[in-house]
């Protein structure tokens, strides 16, 4: 039987209330771990601080994000056929089951990752370079529209055909 594995609550690894073993349903005699229980306190300071953690997420630039999400995404494909594994003594499936759900899940992320940068619309927190890279094409579109007068304003209402 392996080592007691604690709960990891708001930074900390903590011993919990009680333990369970996390039997192989396949095969019973296939004992994966013993893990902590968490009492009722242990719960609400684990709910307290994913919520701190959430807020903490949603302050989080898009890039900070996107690098996070590739990061486990890539780490979970890489290590699917360990991480299958243990899913599949966990869960009593076939090994090959457990290696692609794990990697599927890796692809999930990958995929997130890479919608966190087309994010638009008025909610969108965008990067220092994209906001002064929008600022130097705003002075420039003003500083051709000064010399160009209605033309610009004209092709930006739709009101000349593009050719």
């Amino acid at each position: 039987m392996s080592n007691l594995s604690n709960n990891y609550i708001a930074g900390d690894w903590v011993k919990g209330a009680s333990s369970i073993s996390n039997i192989n349903p396949s095969n019973t005699n296939d004992v994966i771990g013993e893990f902590a229980q968490a009492s009722n306190s242990q719960l609400e300071d684990a709910l307290n601080s994913a919520q701190v953690a959430q807020r903490q997420w949603a302050a989080t630039g898009l890039e900070q994000r996107q690098a996070v999400l590739m990061k486990i995404g890539e780490e979970m494909m890489a290590r699917s056929a360990e991480l299958g594994e243990l899913l599949s003594r966990e869960e009593g499936k076939p090994v090959a089951e457990g290696k692609g759900e794990v990697y599927r899940a890796g692809q999930f992320f990958t995929y997130y990752a890479a919608e966190v940068l087309r994010q638009g619309g008025d909610t969108a927190i965008q990067s220092d370079l994209i906001l002064k890279l929008t600022f130097a094409e705003s002075q420039w579109e003003q500083s051709q529209s000064s010399r160009h007068g209605t033309f610009q304003q004209q092709r930006r209402a739709g009101k000349l055909l593009q050719h």
